[in-house]
């Protein structure tokens, strides 16, 4: 059922270009220790000096406790120690002559460099050592574009249960778009390895927030060593397990109370279901081998959704038919059915997850090795608001992922490491209404499709069923060295090779032949490789290399670094666009002819492969130890997504159906970003930083589409092409209160401004389809994500250890939106135009810890949408609002009738236009 797409002629499987690799491998040669800031550890560095004096300590001893991590002062007095997991630690230093100074609460923030003098004191007999607690500094140095590093204990105390949850928070997101650039354009990694599933892009998982040590998000621009993004890097480092054993267990239970019972059937009053229910586990410790331990976590999530449908019709529901074969009405001229539904409510949007997380650590002092295994299942129903009355006739999603990923870590030299990684990541995704294909109870697919407008499906079932299999193979060099107390070089290798299944199909719409006799309906499909039923297996792979160099002088942070990447569709194309395929078929796979003597008939050759070098450079320039200016530039590009390039991968075309053919283009150039950004960090206040940025992205070549037309036919199709560009504008101010006198604050404000020529890139071939055809814009104008304002703040406050409460309020600008032709003032159909309300919400956190004998007990609640506040995410076009459309209103006024059981008030009141309702998580866990 689906096709293999062979090799280009005169490959033999997979081919590996020699001309880069032997380019690659020369600039390993040239820089053999070399990396920028590994991608899941940090760096400690600063002086050790004489505590009255001021006057270096050469050959001073700075040990990292409870890690293999260490070095010596050279003769200035300077360390540097690399290869840092993030963290809280404490360090020991000590000298000949001096007390050993022991400092706690030393902060390693990920990919950065903590800067840390220490003081000693001349020997006192009666006193063997010091013990201090560090300050974490408020600004951070060396940091040259905007990047936040969230820690697991961060985590903790926010009302989030996920990284996304996380990642969201963050200035410059906006429902996952990272500064106004498209969804799908930020890569996501898990222990510096990428985990994107390229059909897509998306996550085909995610690490549950118990078994992450920190996560980094950067919003601007970054280093050379990230690539196949455009606009952000989310980097999740897992946890090592732990010295001694460990062991946490936490549940709790909730459900959704509101009282806009006009919106959420099934939610109000003292009936409503308590249909939210989590489960997690945690074990940590020591395996008995040393140095070897062990992590495991596992969860359990269960929620029923706050959509509700009714089940006034089933899918098998039909017009009733008198004698004559026609549909029999009421006394109000609406038709009646046969099969009706029990009227009960129905969950239409629930999911179930189950995870899965395992991590063993071998640590030696020269050498680490780590193997994760994570694995998640999932279940769920993605609302399809047109079978509101018919919930049992949507599709249910299913979802397998795998990921395996193996590291190690061997250390050369007192700063030179290399590390090598495998990662293998494996997802299945398929989705039915029923699981055989040919179950008996599936209907005709023209069964209770509406014949009067604002009306749900009376009857039938989603036609639809798909399946897929993407398997991601990465393996990746790199190499680290800190050459002298100011240059940290660095290089690496890395390749993606991908195999990818894709195949789907749809129920045939009846002919004659199946309607004699008035036979009960037989699912048919179209035949295999016709146009509406295609599949395909593909193995696309790309190659990176990178170098980087980081200079850390005293009044100078620079961050250099290039990098190339290389990608091969692995897959043939037609030669000439204008006779694409062999023979050209109408709707119901028939041959018409194609004319085999014009240019290109049938001819297929190997599709061009894609080469780009993308300089990076960033500067920081501290002003005094409370300020420090930041610049950063850059070239970004991605491959757009697989779907793109192999979309009908047999380019076959429809004829006597419109404009409605679409091929994909595996010769889709990289996409491509150049941006600018400036700040500033700036210490205000004690434990107050303001951080402000200013930023600027050039955005070419996305992806869009073109329509063409073949030779001596006309007929004429769409296909995927760069033609579309974008720009966006913005500025990004923080203001953060480190955690004191029991209370600790964040907030940031974006200014944005996202315009572009096409939010969809698919919106050129769609205005062809009009009738008559819209014009594409000439200008850029405001993109579907453009929201102007945005105001994120983060309060906690507590004592941590005993209770703490944290809160988490948004608000944003409205959306844009194209006003409805007929109802705007000025009777122009202006894209984009128009402004939703202003959004808004209010989640909350609160817990509180008890010790009962050897165990820790936490209660805890959250509660998302405090407030249970009716917020609007989408309008009407005619009228600008959520609850009133003014179309319906001139349908009713023409006397029209529905022929359905629901109202126009039914229909107008459409649940997904608003926030979730108001939820309630109540729980409790224990540890030891």
């Amino acid at each position: 059922m689906h096709t293999r797409l062979q090799p280009p002629v005169g490959r033999v499987g997979i081919s590996y270009p020699f001309g880069f690799l032997l380019l690659c491998l020369t600039l390993l040669v040239t820089l053999w220790a070399a990396p920028a800031t590994a991608q899941t550890t940090g760096k400690l560095a600063g002086r050790v000096v004489d505590a009255q004096s001021g006057e270096s300590l050469p050959g001073a001893n700075v040990i990292v406790v409870g890690t293999f991590r260490g070095a010596s002062t050279d003769i200035d007095g300077y360390y540097t120690i690399n290869n840092i997991p993030p963290g809280s630690y404490t360090v020991e230093v000590s000298f000949i002559g001096y007390r050993k100074l022991i400092v706690t609460s030393v902060q390693v923030r990920l990919n950065l460099t903590t800067q840390q003098t220490f003081r000693l004191s001349a020997e006192d007999v009666q006193l063997n050592e010091i013990v201090v607690e560090a300050t974490e500094p408020l600004i951070q140095a060396d940091l040259v574009s905007s990047r936040a590093v969230i820690s697991a204990e961060e985590i903790a105390l926010l009302p989030v249960e996920s990284v996304a949850q996380v990642v969201n928070l963050q200035a410059g997101v906006v429902a996952g778009h990272f500064r106004g650039g498209r969804s799908g354009e930020v890569g996501y990694l898990i222990d510096g390895v990428s985990i994107n599933d390229p059909f897509d892009n998306s996550t085909p998982l995610q690490l549950e927030n118990a078994s992450v040590s920190a996560v980094e998000v950067i919003t601007g621009t970054f280093d050379a060593e990230y690539g196949q993004a455009m606009s952000g890097i989310v980097n999740v480092v897992s946890k090592d397990g732990a010295n001694q054993f460990e062991g946490y267990a936490s549940g709790y239970l909730g459900g959704y109370a509101t009282a806009h019972s006009d919106l959420f059937p099934n939610l109000s009053g003292t009936k409503a279901p308590l249909g939210i229910r989590n489960v997690q586990l945690n074990l940590s410790g020591p395996v008995g081998l040393r140095g070897l331990s062990f992590f495991l976590t596992g969860r359990l999530y269960d929620d029923q959704g706050y959509l509700y449908g009714q089940r006034i019709y089933t899918p098998q529901t039909d017009f009733d038919k008198g004698f004559n074969g026609a549909p029999t009405t009421d006394s109000l001229g609406r038709y009646t059915f046969t099969n009706l539904g029990d009227g009960s409510f129905v969950s239409m949007n629930s999911s179930m997850h189950l995870t899965g997380q395992g991590k063993l650590t071998y640590n030696r002092p020269s050498i680490k090795l780590s193997y994760l295994l994570a694995r998640e299942q999932n279940e769920s129903k993605g609302y399809d608001y047109a079978y509101r009355y018919n919930p049992d006739g949507q599709v249910t999603n299913y979802g397998t992922s795998w990921l395996n990923q193996a590291s190690l870590t061997h250390v050369l030299g007192s700063n030179t490491y290399y590390t090598l990684k495998y990662s293998g990541t494996f997802a299945n995704y398929k989705g039915y209404v029923y699981e055989d294909p040919f179950d008996p109870r599936y209907v005709s697919p023209t069964q209770g499709i509406p014949t009067t407008a604002y009306t749900f499906r009376t009857g039938g079932q989603a036609s639809y069923r798909y399946n897929r299999k993407t398997t991601s193979q990465v393996g990746q060099l790199k190499f680290v060295s800190q050459l002298s107390r100011q240059h940290a070089f660095g290089a690496g290798l890395e390749g993606r090779f991908h195999e990818l299944l894709n195949e789907g199909r749809s129920l045939r719409v009846p002919n004659e032949r199946d309607e004699l006799g008035g036979a009960a309906f037989l699912p048919l499909y179209p035949p295999e490789n016709s146009y509406d039923n295609q599949g395909y297996t593909v193995r696309p792979y790309e190659l990176s290399a990178y170098v980087q160099d980081k200079a850390e002088y005293d009044i100078l942070n620079l961050s250099v670094g290039l990098r190339l990447d290389y990608f091969d569709p692995n897959t043939t194309v037609p030669v000439d666009l204008r006779n694409p395929q062999p023979v050209v078929k109408d709707e119901n796979n028939n041959d018409i002819g194609a004319n085999p003597n014009f240019p290109g008939y049938g001819e297929r050759r190997p599709a061009k492969t894609s080469v780009q070098l993308s300089p990076r450079l960033g500067a920081s320039f501290p002003i005094s130890d409370a300020g420090a200016i930041h610049f950063a530039y850059g070239h970004f590009f991605q491959t757009p997504n697989l779907s793109n390039l192999y979309q009908n991968p047999n380019f076959l075309l429809v004829s006597g159906a419109g404009l409605s053919s679409l091929l994909g283009n595996p010769e889709l150039k990289p996409q491509r970003t150049i941006q600018y950004e400036a700040g500033l960090q700036q210490v205000i206040l004690p434990n107050v930083v303001l951080d402000f940025s200013f930023y600027y992205r050039d955005i070419r070549d996305l992806l869009g589409s073109e329509v063409n037309s073949i030779y001596g036919e006309a007929i004429a199709y769409g296909r995927y092409t760069n033609l579309s560009y974008g720009n966006v504008r913005g500025f990004v101010a923080t203001l953060d209160k480190r955690f004191s006198d029991y209370f600790s604050f964040q907030v940031d404000y974006t200014l944005q401004q996202a315009r572009g020529d096409a939010s969809n890139p698919l919106q050129s071939f769609q205005n062809q389809q009009s009738d008559p055809p819209v014009q594409s814009a000439r200008r850029p104008l405001a993109l579907d994500w453009d929201q102007r304002h945005t105001l994120n703040t983060q309060i906690t406050t507590g004592k941590p250890g005993n209770w703490t409460v944290g809160l988490i309020y948004v608000i944003g600008s409205g959306l844009p939106y194209t006003r409805d032709v007929l109802f705007s003032q000025s009777g122009l159909r202006a894209p984009n135009a128009s402004r939703r309300p202003i959004t808004n919400g209010i989640d909350l956190k609160a817990d509180k810890r008890f010790r009962i004998g050897g165990l820790n007990l936490n209660t805890y609640a959250i509660i998302y949408n405090l407030l249970d506040l009716r917020t609007a995410y989408n309008v009407y076009a005619s009228s600008g609002r959520p609850d009133v459309d003014l179309n319906a209103i001139r349908v009713i006024n023409s006397g029209a009738v529905i022929n359905g059981l629901n109202s126009y008030d039914d229909f107008i009141n459409n649940p997904t236009f608003y926030a979730a309702p108001r939820q309630l998580r109540v729980g409790l866990s224990f540890g030891f």
